[in-house]
């Protein structure tokens, strides 16, 4: 909740700063790396054998669209650009929201079982809340110069 939309924002909102490929790229390899492993922890712990719930089916959902986003990383220059960056962008969306919601999800369920932990779910929804600020907010700055652009290019 915290690297991927960091990463995307970086990749929005920072093109002229020289380091936002490299952190783009290394942020949402450290956010594969970790879905991934945490993953792998999960079902080392409960088995393959035990009945997947919504929260397991969508997590092995992210998994997946987190895996095929990486190795199409590596593959972005096999594709027109314009259609690259299309499906990049949907895909992406789609991965960090579902993400988002199996994040949240997971945490109330840890919330649930373990009492010690009810402060995970209040944190999950901040953190995926306070992006969803700062990336409206940002969205709506750019299209505003956007739109001061155009204007200053008609007049």
């Amino acid at each position: 909740l915290v690297a991927a939309p960091s990463a995307a924002f970086a990749a929005r909102h920072g093109r002229k700063k020289k380091w936002w490929f490299k952190y783009h790229r290394n942020a949402n390899a450290g956010v594969a790396a970790a879905t991934l492993v945490g993953a792998a922890l999960v079902l080392n712990a409960r088995g393959w054998s035990t009945p997947w719930g919504p929260h397991g089916k969508i997590g092995a959902t992210v998994c997946a669209l987190v895996a095929v986003q990486t190795l199409a990383g590596f593959r972005r220059k096999s594709f027109a650009r314009p259609t690259w960056a299309e499906w990049h962008r949907i895909v992406g969306v789609g991965t960090w929201a579902a993400g988002a919601y199996n994040c949240t999800t997971g945490a109330a369920m840890l919330a649930w079982m373990e009492t010690d932990q009810a402060w995970e779910r209040p944190t999950a929804w901040a953190l995926l809340s306070a992006w969803i600020a700062v990336g409206a907010w940002a969205e709506s700055r750019r299209q505003r110069r956007v739109t001061t652009l155009k204007l200053r290019r008609t007049a």
